[in-house]
């Protein structure tokens, strides 16, 4: 287009040496000159190049700026493409945290994450609305500008399925990591009541035997409230496998 440039103004400044042809060879046939048809023959088909070049230098320049319009298309729809490759790898990681904090902390950045991907569809939007400005031009080929559409419809589809299924097992690991904690803590106490209820020790007097009592009372509230916990454990279990069998189905 530059390129261009310099030879639209070498042609037009050439405006001034066509007039000056122009007007001597009138002054030379008004005159009468002996060779006046072939002046004006001459002179037509200088007129009619020169207009050749003027009108190919039109061309040139619609031809180059609907080529502009494509390339111009093509570079936002490659950032857009790049943009969209390095979210993927946000959406596959495969961290699920190692406890439940952590799973929690991961979900809310995630959640962050999808907030910035949400607020990006605006920018899927222009690009298709610019896509679909460019293809409803006659004079330019749209079959570039359908393609690279198409390949980053494909790809911000890809993105969000992703996503989606990041954010889904995200909510399966916390499960997880909720019923591995309370298992673990239900275990510790099932274990430290068990060594309790191995000893020996049954009262040397009835004094003795009353405390013991009044603790294996205590021991059996606790143990209601666990049974309880217990309960909660097999809910929650249910709730883990069946997400693990709805995001291995997805």
């Amino acid at each position: 287009m530059k390129k261009l440039d310099v030879i639209q103004r070498d042609v037009s400044g050439f405006n001034a040496n066509m007039g000056r042809l122009a007007k001597l060879s009138r002054g030379l046939v008004e005159r009468g000159h002996f060779d006046a048809s072939n002046i004006e023959s001459k002179m037509g088909s200088v007129d009619q190049q020169y207009e050749q070049l003027k009108q190919l230098a039109e061309t040139r320049q619609k031809n180059l700026d609907d080529n502009h319009k494509i390339h111009k298309f093509l570079r936002e729809a490659d950032e857009v493409a790049d943009w969209i490759n390095e979210q993927m790898a946000m959406a596959a990681s495969e961290d699920y945290g190692r406890d439940v904090e952590h799973v929690e902390i991961l979900i809310q950045k995630f959640e962050s994450f999808l907030s910035t991907l949400n607020a990006s569809q605006d920018r899927i939007e222009l690009l298709k609305t610019a896509a679909k400005a460019s293809m409803d031009d006659p004079k330019i080929d749209s079959g570039k500008i359908r393609a690279k559409v198409d390949e980053v419809n494909q790809l911000w589809d890809d993105l969000n399925e992703l996503s989606h299924a990041r954010q889904d097992a995200l909510s399966g690991a916390k499960l997880v990591h909720v019923f591995d904690r309370n298992a673990d803590e239900t275990v510790t106490w099932i274990t430290e009541k068990e060594a309790a209820l191995y000893s020996e020790d049954y009262g040397q007097d009835l004094e003795g035997v009353q405390a013991l009592l009044r603790k294996h009372a205590g021991f059996e509230h606790d143990l209601a409230a666990v049974k309880e916990q217990v309960g909660c454990l097999n809910v929650l279990f249910v709730l883990v496998a069946l997400q693990c069998f709805l995001l291995h189905v997805k």
